[in-house]
C-alpha cells in the first residue's frame, strides 16, 4: 500500500481520490471545501489542513485545481506544497496550460521536486 496527496476534490478530483483509496493507497487530501473533504474522508482519506501539509506527508501529490492562478498559489505560494517536507513528484492533472507547467517545473525544480 502506498501513500500519496491529492489537492482539489471537485467532480474530477474527488472521483479519483476515491479510486487511489479503493485500490488500496493510503490517500492525504486537502480542499477548501469542508464538504468535499468530509465526503473523501468518510470513504477513508486522511484530510489535513493545508497544501503544504499534504506536501509534508505525501511523497506524491496529484492536483486537479480549477484555474492557473490557484494552481500556482496552492504550488508556489507561502503555504504552497513547494515547502512540504516528503514531496517528490507533484502531479498536476488540472487544465493550466504550458506557460504554467514551465513555471511550476521551475520552482519545483529548484527545490529537487520532480514535476508532471
Amino acid at each position: 500500500m502506498s501513500e500519496c496527496g491529492f489537492i482539489g476534490l471537485g467532480r474530477m478530483g474527488g472521483a479519483m481520490s476515491r479510486r487511489l483509496i479503493d485500490a488500496g493507497h493510503r490517500v492525504i487530501v486537502h480542499d477548501p471545501s469542508a464538504a468535499a473533504a468530509a465526503a473523501l474522508a468518510a470513504h477513508g482519506a486522511k484530510v489535513v489542513a493545508s497544501a503544504q501539509a499534504v506536501a509534508d506527508a505525501a511523497p506524491i501529490v496529484f492536483l486537479s485545481l480549477p484555474n492557473p492562478q490557484i494552481v500556482a498559489e496552492v504550488v508556489l505560494g507561502a503555504q504552497g506544497i513547494v515547502h512540504g517536507k516528503g514531496l517528490e513528484v507533484c502531479v498536476d492533472l488540472s487544465t493550466s496550460g504550458p506557460d504554467t507547467a514551465v513555471k511550476l517545473a521551475a520552482g519545483l525544480a529548484a527545490r529537487g521536486i520532480a514535476s508532471l
